[in-house]
């Protein structure tokens, strides 16, 4: 359950703790170190904000990996109505509701709104938290239903890639 900019933090703390204890101990740490294989090496390119948008037809898992991962930036997003949503928390459901989503219709169908937005998924279910329409600011979903309730109603479609 830890975004990509939580996880940042908490190494960049373990990493200013490991590099003191390094420079106490310098003429130790340098004994052990072994050079590296630049053969293993890999380049990793920069992610692109299309990579950030959610495919339906995933599993809920993978989807809420994604939505993790890409947080806080450049945060993950999908279609709703004309309109860009994007989605900053959210979990796969419990297994009763992904039983209920596996009979609730094609993968971004919302099913149900009583407990934040459950969107049905290529495999369960997830349950959506926290979301941000265009020129606003991001809200719980609870709060997103108070403002905007017809635009989350049951059986509207949230858009995958090339939907």
């Amino acid at each position: 359950g830890e975004t990509a900019g939580e996880l940042t933090e908490r190494l960049a703390e373990m990493g200013g703790e490991l590099l003191l204890a390094a420079l106490a101990d310098l003429p130790g740490f340098l004994a052990k170190a072994a050079p590296q294989d630049s053969s293993a090496a890999t380049y990793a390119r920069k992610v692109d904000k299309a990579e950030a948008q959610v495919d339906w037809n995933c599993s809920a898992a993978d989807i809420e990996r994604k939505v993790l991962a890409f947080n806080p930036a450049p945060g993950c997003w999908t279609m709703l109505g004309g309109q860009r949503l994007k989605i900053w928390r959210g979990h796969a459901a419990a297994p009763s509701a992904a039983a209920a989503a596996e009979d609730g219709g094609e993968p971004g169908r919302i099913l149900d709104v009583s407990n934040g937005i459950l969107v049905a998924c290529g495999d369960g279910a997830i349950q959506l938290t926290e979301l941000q329409l265009p020129g606003g600011r991001a809200m719980s979903a609870a709060a997103m239903l108070n403002s905007r309730a017809g635009l989350f109603a049951p059986g509207n479609q949230l858009k995958s890639p090339n939907a």
